[in-house]
């Protein structure tokens, strides 16, 4: 046989993704050295950089080919995350495959594959992988339709600098202001590809000799195993340089592969799974085409890829789309073609009779056609092509370190208003990188298309979305215009659960451009995208009453509301003003909540017949206490704040607070009081002495009910205040139209709305009566600081150090647990962990992988992520 060497050794291959950026936030490179993973954390509350990378993979792992008949040389080529975020895939030029898997940043790094020796034996490199794919688990999936945008008015159009009338108040004045209007959406979507039995996990790769492999794992920390199909016989013109992946409706997969030759192949690949055997694959050869460039000019395939189809403006016979790079000495071209199928006239026999396939089949109902749609030219050379948000998004990048970005996804048939879904469609984009900078080679966009990374001689460099419309001329409407992108952006990264840090730094700097411009909405604005950002996730803060206690305790979409209200009320030095500290003290009932219904849970429901595990008894009781300690201290802010307004008077309530809106609230007063009740429930069972317990138990049992025997006011008159502020804010919501309006007032501003002084002066006068009967002087000098809810705490001097910013240290010098709000102390075998968001500090106790951990312990909930939201990574990372 008589190989044709110019057609195997291509200038560029496919599946040479160098950089890949998962959904948690991890950044996974090939270096020098190996593979490397970095992540965006922030330092000083303010800005955020990427850390040192840290060695995930080293090229030692890497074997020299055991024959001697040509020895390439085999390096690292291709990284990707699977869905999940957890396990690495790693390809070299070889066509070998590794995967590597860690639960957590303090987890050890597991290896799930390596290649068997049969694979590390090849004369060329015919074995080198030109497409992958991971497979999608089968799940719902959840997609926003673009927001329409109706309205505006004449003041709408006038210059941000030059508006000296804009309103003060609430949020929705502003957008009164303007006239402007806006509604959001979301849809349901279809799974699209194999479906993939629970707890498994598969890959999809295909070599330059068309060898179609598959690799699954039957469960989690499982090894992966290989099974493989040739899709033709070995011939000169069959070698591939470029294949890729698309799943499609009826739970298939196409495949396209293409040729130096200038040939493109496509297969509708079917899986068949089985629990208790390896799966079975089956391939049908649906065309062979030519395909080059409408221009006709000289030039060569530089990337392929095939996107899935989720949108309703395309044809029902379409199943995918395919986008070509071709690219030669003056730029490159880009087609756009759509995979037609429709059932033919003739017999399916008629279009198999002059093939000449053996191992993938050629009987076909359809007959698939490929249909060119678009081709443009462009001077800048484009360094790679892809997708996000579920296909939904397509980009190209180019090596000037622009990019293009096209919507795919759904569109409204509804002619009322302006579609608005990409930051391109609010005047965002990468502009050109200085001149004289290196060229990326490659670059990959983040999961929320708001920043990108690229690699340079020094490492990764990383690049954040920005607004083009210059200062001078922003507009009232385009200012409200990137409110409402910027919080669709917002809620699809939420809806789909990715890491939105990037987003968020986006929010920033928009934030510090209008306050610039326009100094009277340095609060507004911030107002705007809270506002926005709830209604594009659908989330009111307005709640029913029959609305359901988990779904505020547990709702991820709130948390990362919560979250972003934190971060952008943050400044440098971990300064937070009044909004931010209001979501942080959100955040932690969340967290007091869960931690208290978990633990009840497992307290009282002893099993008949079982005997009492005490040591775990002790553990939840022991774990608990920083967080009832909490609870407890958080009341005591409140009547201290009260206190100040007995002694100031009705002017008090005209600045912000932070305890009394939060107890008005209806979403925080359901966390408060139903913790609070939780509390009540945990000492009712301490009471509950059992004639086995043993002593530590009871010491244990002892520590939580001094807790409650220590707090400077008892817990009687706390269950009476919170009922009547209870009692009377149910009537006055019921009288009031814009109930809405007044919860925003309270949990974004922390004002008091004039609906709600009346119940103000009443708390005081109730705290009064209690004064009266209470010695209270213990009240005014037990400190509450280390909640981090007053001004006075969030104002501390900025830190030295690059990350040992907020800490949660209290006056005394102690170093508080953020998780179980306890005292640090140093075990053995114990290592820290900082939050990469909100810098605060907790104990890892477990040094193994963190799937694991023993037990039903409620902090398990938390040993990927803070419960801010933020990625947990050990505290000696440094940036």
């Amino acid at each position: 046989m008589t190989i044709d060497f110019d057609s195997i050794i291509a200038p560029k291959l496919g599946a040479r993704e160098s950089i890949s950026w998962n959904r948690n936030g991890i950044i996974a490179s090939i270096a020098d050295e190996g593979v490397e993973t970095s992540l965006l954390v922030c330092t000083d509350g303010q800005e955020w950089v990427l850390t040192k990378p840290t060695l995930f993979a080293p090229k030692s792992i890497l074997q020299p080919p055991t024959t001697s008949f040509v020895t390439p040389h085999r390096a690292f080529c291709h990284v990707e995350w699977s869905p999940s975020g957890s396990d690495l895939a790693i390809i070299d030029t070889l066509g070998s495959l590794y995967i590597y898997s860690q639960y957590t940043t303090l987890s050890p790094i597991t290896c799930l594959r390596k290649p068997p020796s049969e694979e590390l034996t090849t004369p060329i490199d015919l074995n080198a992988i030109v497409g992958f794919t991971w497979v999608a688990p089968e799940k719902p999936v959840i997609l926003t339709n673009p927001g329409l945008k109706a309205g505006g008015n004449e003041k709408s159009k006038q210059k941000l600098s030059d508006v000296k009338d804009f309103p003060t108040g609430q949020t929705s004045q502003l957008l009164g202001y303007s006239g402007i209007s806006v509604t959001y959406g979301v849809s349901q979507g279809l799974h699209l590809g194999p479906r993939i039995p629970q707890g498994f996990a598969a890959c999809m790769g295909v070599t330059r000799s068309q060898v179609l492999k598959l690799w699954t794992q039957n469960g989690p920390s499982q090894p992966y195993n290989l099974v493989s199909l040739s899709l033709n016989q070995l011939h000169s013109d069959d070698i591939i340089s470029h294949a890729s992946f698309a799943g499609t409706k009826d739970h298939k997969m196409l495949l396209a592969c293409y040729s130096p030759a200038g040939a493109v192949y496509l297969y509708r690949i079917e899986v068949e799974w089985s629990k208790d055997e390896e799966p079975k694959l089956q391939a049908t050869r649906l065309l062979k085409e030519t395909l080059m460039p409408q221009s006709g000019a000289p030039a060569r395939l530089t990337d392929l890829k095939l996107f899935s189809i989720r949108s309703n403006q395309v044809s029902s016979e379409t199943e995918a789309e395919m986008v070509c790079v071709f690219t030669d000495t003056k730029g490159a071209t880009t087609n756009r073609y759509e995979l037609q199928s429709h059932t033919p006239d003739l017999n399916s026999t008629f279009y198999s009779l002059g093939t000449n396939d053996s191992s993938a089949s050629s009987t076909t109902t359809h007959k698939t056609h490929i249909i060119s749609l678009v081709e443009t030219t462009t001077s800048n050379q484009i360094v790679n092509i892809g997708s996000q948000v579920f296909d939904s998004i397509f980009f190209a990048a180019h090596e000037d370190g622009t990019l293009n970005f096209r919507y795919r996804g759904n569109v409204s048939s509804s002619t009322k208003g302006t579609p608005f879904n990409m930051f391109s469609d609010a005047g965002y984009a990468f502009t050109p990188l200085p001149k004289g900078t290196e060229k990326p080679d490659y670059i990959c966009v983040s999961p929320t298309c708001a920043s990108y990374v690229y690699k340079t001689a020094d490492g990764l460099k990383l690049r954040i979305i920005d607004n083009k419309i210059p200062d001078a001329d922003l507009t009232v409407a385009q200012m409200i215009d990137s409110a409402f992108v910027l919080s669709l952006r917002h809620s699809v990264s939420c809806i789909s659960a990715v890491c939105n840090d990037d987003v968020m730094m986006v929010m920033r700097r928009e934030i510090q451009r209008v306050s610039k411009l326009a100094p009277a909405l340095e609060t507004q604005f911030p107002l705007l995208l809270l506002a926005e950002s709830h209604k594009a996730i659908n989330f009111s803060l307005d709640l029913k009453k029959d609305h359901q206690m988990d779904k505020i305790m547990i709702n991820p979409s709130l948390q990362r509301l919560l979250t972003m209200q934190t971060v952008i009320g943050t400044r440098h030095g971990w300064t937070r003003n009044v909004a931010s500290r209001l979501s942080w003290c959100f955040l932690n009932l969340r967290l007091v909540s869960f931690s208290l219904t978990f633990t009840l849970r497992a307290i009282g429901q002893q099993k008949p017949g079982v005997t009492p595990n005490h040591a775990m008894r002790i553990h939840y009781l022991m774990s608990l206490s920083g967080l009832k300690r909490w609870c407890l201290d958080f009341a005591v802010y409140l009547c201290q704040e009260l206190l100040a307004a007995s002694n100031e008077g009705p002017s008090y309530f005209q600045k912000q607070h932070v305890a009394l809106p939060m107890v008005m609230a209806r979403s925080s007063r359901m966390l408060l009081m139903y913790s609070w009740r939780g509390i009540r429930s945990l000492d009712t069972i301490l009471m509950q002495k059992p004639g086995t317990e043993s002593q530590e138990a009871g010491l244990a049992s002892q520590r939580q009910r001094e807790l409650s025997h220590f707090t400077p006011i008892s817990m009687t008159f706390f269950e009476q205040l919170f009922n009547v502020i209870d009692a009377h804010t149910k009537q006055v919501a019921e009288t009031v139209e814009d109930r809405l309006g007044l919860e925003q007032q309270l949990l974004f501003q922390g004002i008091i709305p004039q609906q709600f002084l009346p119940l103000a002066k009443r708390c005081v006068d109730e705290f009064d009566k209690f004064r009266k009967t209470t010695d209270l002087s213990p009240l005014y000098f037990y400190n509450v600081s280390w909640l981090g809810l007053d001004e006075h705490y969030d104002g501390r001097p900025a830190p030295t150090a690059a990350l040992a910013p907020y800490r949660n240290v209290t006056s005394t010098g102690l170093q508080v647990d953020c998780l179980r709000k306890f005292i640090i102390e140093r075990q053995e075998g114990s290592v820290l962990r900082v939050c990469q968001r909100c810098a605060g500090t907790s104990v890892f106790v477990d040094s193994s992988d963190g799937k694991q951990f023993s037990g039903t312990h409620w902090t398990f909930a938390f040993q990927r992520n803070c419960w801010c939201g933020g990625m947990w990574i050990p505290e000696g990372l440094s940036v």
